[in-house]
């Protein structure tokens, strides 16, 4: 089956190589580390560049909030080096499910995010990953608004609907609000 070029999603970047058999480091945008492993292959793109390149993996593992993946025919550091900027796509119709209450990235984006009082906040516009918790950068208005994605905060997320409901602490508007 061949892969169309909409089935395709930017997963994340080639960050980096790791040791010298020409592994690379990719850190993962729409998803966690995990989310590469059991992939047959991956999909390479040159910054600013239309072509896309198709690559079997060897092997995938994680290794401190990135993924490090062996592809067939780089097997030297020098190879793995002219990698290091290339945005990582994969199929979207290749990924795993995931369980209830969890999304992939690209699904969070974009989706409309409202108050409990149904009061329009904006898009979510980008995700920021760390230790703790992702934020989620919502714009609307004019504004920017940073979101813990946190239980406590995201309420409710219906992907048929494009909308996200949240409970905001109270001060978050004010503090958050440029």
């Amino acid at each position: 089956m061949k892969t169309k070029n909409q089935d395709l999603l930017i997963h994340g970047k080639v960050v980096g190589i790791h040791a010298l058999r020409g592994e690379i480091k990719v850190i993962s945008r729409s998803g966690t580390p995990e989310s590469l492993i059991g992939q047959e292959e991956i999909f390479l793109r040159e910054p600013h560049q239309q072509e896309i390149k198709r690559h079997t993996i060897r092997r995938a593992r994680t290794h401190k909030r990135m993924t490090l993946i062996s592809l067939e025919g780089i097997s030297r550091a020098e190879e793995a080096l002219r990698l290091v900027g290339n945005d990582v796509l994969v199929d979207r119709t290749k990924l795993s499910p995931l369980p209830a209450g969890e999304y992939y990235w690209f699904q969070i984006e974009g989706l409309r995010v409202v108050t409990l009082e149904h009061t329009y906040l904006g898009r979510i516009e980008q995700l920021i990953p760390s230790p703790a918790n992702d934020v989620y950068v919502v714009r609307g208005g004019g504004k920017e608004i940073l979101i813990p994605a946190v239980e406590e905060i995201v309420q409710h997320i219906d992907l048929n609907e494009g909308v996200m409901v949240v409970d905001l602490p109270e001060g978050l508007l004010e503090t958050d609000l440029r």
